[in-house]
């Protein structure tokens, strides 16, 4: 089924993009009980990012527990939950910012280096300064190592970070997983976000429980990866073994590179990308082994919640059953050679966004931004100018 052909190739591209570096009148059905569940799942959230303060990076300070939680969400919200605070890049523009912050968001594996000289060239082409900010989620890039990866625990590190910086509201452009991110910020916070941009994704759940599944390659991969006989990152989360893998401790770049591709992982641009999520180290005989600065095992685990679109209503369910909806601008762009946003997507699109719009980078596939840096830089340039002029 293309269906399926399309959404095998949703998380393989979704690794793969890093390795280089409409509108319907639908308005979901409200409730009362969807009304109260999104304002309870809401005030959590607010509480969560309000009350926490800065922490070391293990951030085991102001877990909430499952007892409390489930007296207040039921089944909405399982097991311990704490922010992270996220690392960040800001870029330069050298000129007094004139309207919200531009903030970006990286997808899977990746972090907010790859998006650097994207983030540098687009802050140069805007009419209207902005600061623009670029973040690693959590257990990815130099932020902090936790024990889950839900997209209702990533919005809130994101909501957490604009609170600890005092950004009032800002732009949120996402690119794949990083694009879900943003838009969970976006329903859950709409009075933080001045405008969403979201780059080749949909919120959506990709994820297909067929016979082989979706997720068989994936796998394969993050199966390796975590069996690498290499040391964990010394940032290691709550509750995530800090030990090194069995084996003798590969010491380099090019041992790991050949132990992946003799366990299967052929393609070269693949292996390279995840091996920059790698750092070598020297004990203390100055024998040189490599460790893991991201946390695998976690991410690793975390695929079939990444893979959905969970902001409270249950992997199974569309995101509409919360009830929730984000009034502002959204912008889509989606790659013509890529699968990850399609026609039947439009009904949810139109329901959770009401004011979106979408355009398409034809010659793109889903790493638009690295395929097509000009073409994608342009859209989003647009949009943001468009937003400040309109606010002004």
């Amino acid at each position: 089924m293309a269906a399926m052909k399309g959404a095998h190739r949703f998380i393989l591209l979704l690794i793969l993009s890093f390795a280089h570096g409409f509108r319907q009148g639908i308005t979901p059905s409200r409730t009362a009980t969807q009304l109260s569940v999104s304002s309870i799942s809401r005030e959590l959230l607010e509480q969560m990012v309000v009350k926490e303060q800065a922490a070391p990076r293990a951030c085991d300070e102001h877990v909430w527990r499952q007892d409390k939680l489930e007296r207040r969400l039921g089944d909405l919200w399982k097991g311990s939950h704490a922010t992270a605070p996220l690392h960040s890049m800001e870029i330069d523009v050298g000129a007094a910012a004139a309207a919200p912050p531009v903030v970006i968001l990286h997808g899977l594996l990746g972090s907010s280096r790859n998006f650097q000289s994207w983030a540098m060239q687009l802050a140069g082409m805007l009419e209207v300064p902005r600061r623009v900010i670029l973040l690693d989620l959590r257990n990815h890039g130099e932020s902090p190592h936790m024990p889950k990866m839900g997209y209702l625990d990533m919005a809130a590190d994101v909501v957490r970070f604009l609170q600890h910086q005092k950004i009032d509201k800002a732009s949120l452009i996402g690119h794949s997983m990083g694009g879900k991110v943003a838009s969970a910020v976006a329903l859950l916070f709409p009075e933080k976000v001045e405008a969403l941009g979201v780059l080749d994704i949909a919120p959506v759940p990709y994820e297909d429980t067929g016979k082989n599944g979706v997720w068989t390659e994936v796998n394969t991969l993050l199966n390796a990866l975590s069996e690498m006989p290499v040391s964990r990152s010394e940032s290691s989360s709550v509750g995530e073994d800090s030990q090194d893998v069995g084996g003798d401790i590969l010491g380099g770049k090019k041992e790991a590179d050949a132990w992946l591709r003799d366990r299967g992982i052929s393609d070269d641009g693949l292996r390279a990308f995840a091996l920059t999520n790698m750092v070598a180290d020297k004990d203390a005989l100055g024998v040189s082994r490599l460790r893991w600065k991201i946390g695998i095992d976690v991410i690793r685990s975390s695929l079939g919640i990444l893979g959905g679109f969970d902001i409270g209503q249950g992997l199974q369910e569309s995101a509409t059953a919360v009830g929730l909806t984000y009034p502002g601008d959204a912008f889509f762009v989606s790659g013509g050679r890529s699968q990850f946003i399609r026609s039947s997507h439009l009904p949810e699109l139109s329901a959770l966004f009401p004011n979106f719009k979408i355009a398409k980078i034809r010659d793109a596939g889903h790493w638009l931004h690295h395929e097509d840096p000009a073409g994608s830089q342009e859209m989003v340039k647009t949009f943001l100018d468009a937003q400040a002029q309109n606010n002004q």
